[in-house]
């Protein structure tokens, strides 16, 4: 086993880095572990995130057959259980963002309620994105972005050898704000023009395909990262 090599940056850089005995082994072996890395970063995404369309689905199919309150009380009670069944998966930042975005959909709902208006329940898409844009700059800003803090947290092999504040984690953070800048406006110029069964759907045609791409990209972003670090990691160790 190679002796442990001190990062030359910020202590917290050594808590999210570690090397063993792989780097000793050749590029070969160096390219089968990291496929195998990534394969089971790949497998470890869970499929309950899916579950987040049931809402939107309910709130859909209940408005075609009951009055407006009818469908946005069963569009928030299908949150709520969504909600109920990921808590358990879902820890740390993860469960802070889920639990935010329940918050946010309950005073949606509330509104809507009393309102009696499906667009003021609605409403919780723009107001969610425009949150989200706040906390992306906000924690850029005091160097910690929410990106890097989430993907080191729920992918530890994709981000093994990276830190939450590395300059690619801050790069996807500030795209992710811009997405959800772009994302939110369209949703608030689309909720004030279009009808209900017209948000629903164009809403999704814009954000669905953008989010797609988004972490497309931040994926390949940060594999690249880990991989360039993990280069550097291993030249540190043969030449310590």
């Amino acid at each position: 086993m190679p002796h442990h090599v001190d990062p030359p940056e910020e202590s917290a850089f050594e808590q999210a880095t570690s090397i063993d005995g792989s780097a000793a082994r050749g590029p070969v072996a160096d390219a089968r572990d990291s496929n195998a890395e990534d394969g089971l970063e790949r497998a470890s995404i869970d499929p309950a995130v899916w579950w987040s369309i049931l809402p939107v689905l309910i709130f859909w199919a209940t408005r075609q057959i009951a009055s407006s309150q009818v469908a946005i009380g069963a569009g928030f009670a299908a949150a709520v259980i969504v909600f109920y069944i990921n808590r358990k998966r879902e820890k740390g930042i993860l469960a802070w963002i889920a639990l935010a975005g329940l918050v946010i959909v309950s005073g949606s709902a509330i509104a809507g309620l009393i309102l009696d208006s499906e667009k003021a329940y609605l409403a919780n898409d723009p107001i969610g994105d425009g949150i989200t844009v706040l906390v992306a700059l906000g924690s850029v800003l005091i160097g910690k972005p929410i990106i890097g803090m989430l993907a080191c947290e729920i992918f530890p092999r994709l981000t093994r050898y990276l830190h939450y504040g590395d300059r690619v984690f801050v790069q996807i953070t500030l795209i992710l704000a811009a997405k959800d800048l772009t994302t939110g406006v369209a949703r608030v110029f689309l909720l004030d023009s279009l009808d209900t069964d017209g948000y629903l759907i164009f809403s999704r045609v814009v954000s669905w395909p953008i989010n797609a791409v988004f972490f497309y990209l931040a994926y390949r972003m940060i594999q690249r990262a880990n991989r360039e670090a993990r280069s550097a990691a291993q030249r540190r160790t043969r030449d310590g």
